[in-house]
């Protein structure tokens, strides 16, 4: 299977996709994928497909991928862990792997072994020779490379499991809100979705965001209290209203947002639930902070270009193919090992 194959079967999935609502087969996965984990509700499942929608364009593939010397035939077999924090968690590395022209072995966790699996038989339905290069298996055995991610404990033992492969290992992260007091309407409504999207899962949503000195906190507490104009999650509304029962027991100061807890921390990672702030007098201060706590820090959202991986409101969901996670280059990677 040539290059252009490969770019041809995910231009026509992405085609399946983008007409999900005629599609018989794909509506009658969101209750199976719910099931299989309470927190993918249909409406997060399908923002995720249409993110992942975003990426596959045949001219954006073509661009992205002529940035890598890849070398046809030189075929690895790659060990890929995938998460159970948000839908299609591991679609990206699922592309790179390939895309690249190697073989692809998903070990998926029990909470979200639906999707990933769907996408890949609608992949072979395009194409039969993808059924060579795609398997999923319950242990990595036999791998040249490996991709995982999990949090901070999982890596350690990833690392000292596969310590004679080379790998990419991503451990917990946290996304980051810089406001300078001048944002839109639409920058606040795009904010809400970066938090909340996902019920905050995510290590591209907002766990914290800074702002400055006497900054009107009820403009926050509005918004927030607006953003779910539907059912929520009933594992959202309990993390919620433990925290919310945790600060009051302990005294501590938050701001009541409806189904989201406002507090002050100096801390980055928030719980579920909850968004901490922080004010700032001057912005090189935060910006010092964000370089200092750079390996823990996903992306940042703010109008204000003084900040690496700096991206705009409502984009933090929808990350291009050149944004590699933690910022690790998977398809340079890949081809250097």
């Amino acid at each position: 299977m040539i290059f252009q194959d490969r770019v041809n079967a995910f231009n026509i999935l992405c085609e399946i996709l983008t007409m999900s609502s005629q599609n018989k087969s794909l509506n009658s996965i969101f209750g199976k994928v719910e099931k299989n984990n309470p927190w993918f509700v249909k409406e997060n499942v399908q923002y995720a497909i249409i993110a992942i929608c975003h990426m596959l364009n045949t001219n954006k593939l073509k661009k992205w991928i002529d940035n890598y010397d890849l070398r046809e035939g030189d075929i690895k077999k790659i060990g890929v862990i995938v998460p159970s924090n948000v839908p299609l968690v591991g679609f990206y590395d699922f592309i790179c792997v390939l895309l690249s022209g190697n073989i692809f072995i998903g070990k998926l966790s029990a909470s979200n072994n639906v999707l990933l699996p769907f996408l890949a038989e609608l992949l072979i339905d395009i194409n039969a020779d993808f059924k060579n290069y795609i398997s999923f298996k319950n242990e990595l055995i036999d791998i040249d490379l490996l991709i995982a991610t999990g949090d901070n404990n999982s890596a350690d033992y990833f690392n000292y499991l596969f310590s004679s492969v080379p790998k990419i290992i991503r451990k917990h992260r946290n996304s980051i809100c810089v406001l300078d007091g001048l944002e839109t309407k639409d920058d606040y409504l795009n904010l809400m979705h970066d938090i909340l999207m996902y019920y905050g899962l995510g290590c591209r949503n907002i766990s914290k965001i800074y702002i400055p000195v006497n900054y009107d906190l009820t403009v926050l507490q509005t918004y927030l209290k607006d953003y779910f104009n539907k059912k929520i999650s009933q594992n959202y509304l309990d993390n919620y209203i433990f925290q919310k029962t945790q600060y009051t027991l302990n005294q501590v100061e938050f701001i009541d947002c409806s189904h989201t807890v406002l507090t002050e921390s100096k801390s980055i990672n928030s719980p579920i639930g909850v968004v901490y702030y922080e004010f700032y007098n001057n912005i090189n201060t935060v910006k010092k902070h964000l370089a200092d706590n750079c390996e823990i820090i996903q992306c940042v959202v703010s109008n204000r270009v003084v900040f690496e991986r700096m991206i705009s409101f409502g984009k933090s969901q929808t990350p291009e193919l050149q944004e590699s996670p933690d910022g690790v280059d998977v398809v340079k990677f890949i081809c250097s090992n």
